[in-house]
């Protein structure tokens, strides 16, 4: 039986902690942003074909969105990361890439701490 509660409370979950607003979320599923709204509201239940895109757009499967743990937050690191350095000029990746395989040398030599 799908809890439809559940659902709603983790889709919020969920779209806040990935930064999404309503707009970019029913942008990438390809649903009214109304409409979005209402499923997030609990005023519509949403399609099959809507619920599996949001699942999608979360990189994530039913059983563990509805398993109502907290979402995967290295996946979220991760891309928000990829989100941030897909601005980045050439040149800034390459610091960035440099600055991540130093820290990564620092580390294995017992350098750094905490990182």
């Amino acid at each position: 039986m799908f809890d439809f509660e559940l659902f709603r409370s983790q889709l919020k979950k969920y779209r806040l902690l990935n930064g999404y607003s309503h707009e970019r979320i029913s942008e990438l599923v390809g649903i009214d942003n109304r409409t979005f709204g209402n499923i997030e509201r609990g005023e519509q239940v949403p399609t099959l074909k809507t619920i599996i895109k949001l699942l999608n757009t979360f990189n994530t499967d039913y059983s563990s969105f509805m398993s109502n743990a907290e979402p995967d937050n290295r996946a979220i690191l991760i891309k928000e990361i990829n989100h941030s350095l897909s601005k980045l000029l050439d040149n800034d990746k390459r610091y960035v890439l440099w600055l991540s395989k130093s820290i990564d040398t620092l580390n294995e030599i017992g350098g750094i701490d905490d990182v």
